[in-house]
């Protein structure tokens, strides 16, 4: 196969291929975690059954607002919600009941999320020049 004499032939597919990409993510947007958003993930788990996720969902929803679970596993779940202060973390913990137990708590805040955002973006842009 003769690369360089079709060069204008790839160069054109790449320079498609780029567009794309850029029209990809101005339509579609990127979706940030909170590692460059900021907030808070809590991991618990259930001594018992992990209850429903709608419940949980509407338990909190009075305390930090909207917030994202993920079930893990038959006892466990995962939630992403917005930067916690350590008071509401705790009012967090109660609302979830006795049964359940903190696995994990990390939390970002606004101004780390926003550089490491503002650097992916960069990141991003090279990469596709």
């Amino acid at each position: 196969m003769e690369i360089i004499g079709r060069r204008r032939i790839f160069y054109s597919i790449s320079g498609a291929l780029a567009i794309l990409s850029v029209v990809a993510i101005l339509f579609f947007g990127l979706r940030f975690g909170i590692d460059f958003s900021g907030g808070s993930l809590l991991e618990v788990e259930f001594t018992s059954a992990r209850p429903e996720v709608l419940v949980l969902a509407e338990n909190l929803r009075l305390l930090v607002g909207e917030a994202r679970i993920q079930p893990t596993g038959e006892r466990g779940a995962i939630i992403r919600m917005r930067h916690l202060s350590e008071d509401e973390h705790q009012a967090v913990l109660a609302a979830m009941g006795p049964e359940a137990r903190q696995k994990r708590f990390d939390t970002i805040g606004p101004t780390i999320g926003r550089e490491l955002r503002q650097r992916s973006v960069l990141a991003i842009v090279l990469v596709i020049v």
